[in-house]
């Protein structure tokens, strides 16, 4: 989600301060207007190229942080997929880690499930469970003698199958969710001033929050943008920036919120 910035120019004209007034029998004069505002309690921010070149500038900044923030989050999270068994770039797409993710817990599942089955047939094991000499000595009574098959039923089995399983379903996965908040976004500074409010979505992954994947407002036509956002846990916290709206305004924001 890139930033287009824009160059903002003043404009010019040959007569800047000329007007055509139109009187009550029609005719026109023209006639040349300077400012006559009295006293000036504030000269306030003017409406010019600095001061919207300055505000581009600023907001470019911000995606500049936010798309490294996205960065680092992903390459923690390439890093924990590879120390599963999958090598993962940390440039890698969202859809390649999600793919890596089912790979490395497939891996450990099977992993798991062949564990499981070696430690009801050899020995030692890596549970000190019932080699098979000692499963078949004691297979139930009314049942078949083991013939080179696992018995579901026993301890052995069960246990590897469940090992294997715990560790593929606690592999890391790539969790995406949609959220949305309504916001009241106070009266902004103007152009070159935009209001900040924070704006906190306490969410349910179950390792914690990775970052912000996109954003969008649904509001009055204003212009807001994010200005970046704080992670704590399970916890983000997004800067909601208020640019040139100049009455308090109610916006709903959404957001799609990344975690692990």
């Amino acid at each position: 989600m890139a930033f287009e910035k824009k160059t903002w120019k003043a404009r010019k004209t040959e007569y800047p301060n000329r007007r055509m007034l139109t009187l009550e029998d029609g005719s026109t004069e023209l006639v040349t207007v300077a400012r006559e505002e009295g006293i000036i309690s504030e000269e306030g921010d003017a409406f010019s190229p600095e001061n919207m070149n300055g505000l581009e500038d600023r907001i470019e900044k911000e995606f500049t942080a936010l798309g490294k923030s996205v960065s680092d989050g992903k390459a923690k999270v390439a890093g924990a997929i590879t120390a599963q068994g999958v090598s993962t770039a940390a440039d890698a797409t969202f859809d390649t880690m999600a793919a890596n993710i089912t790979a490395a817990g497939t891996a450990r599942y099977n992993a798991g499930r062949t564990q499981g089955r070696k430690d009801v047939t050899s020995s030692p094991n890596t549970y000190n469970l019932y080699t098979k000499a000692q499963y078949d000595a004691n297979y139930s009574k009314g049942v078949t003698a083991a013939d080179n098959r696992a018995n579901p039923n026993s301890v052995n089995y069960k246990t590897g199958y469940n090992a294997g399983y715990a560790a593929g379903q606690n592999a890391v996965k790539i969790i995406r969710k949609e959220v949305a908040k309504q916001v009241t976004c106070h009266t902004g500074g103007g152009e070159g001033s935009p209001r900040i409010e924070l704006v906190t979505f306490d969410m349910d992954f179950p390792h914690g929050v990775v970052g912000l994947e996109n954003y969008w407002v649904d509001g009055q036509g204003q212009k807001f943008g994010i200005h970046g956002f704080d992670i704590s846990g399970n916890r983000i916290t997004l800067h909601l920036g208020n640019t040139i709206s100049w009455f308090d305004a109610t916006i709903t924001l959404r957001a799609m919120i990344v975690g692990y």
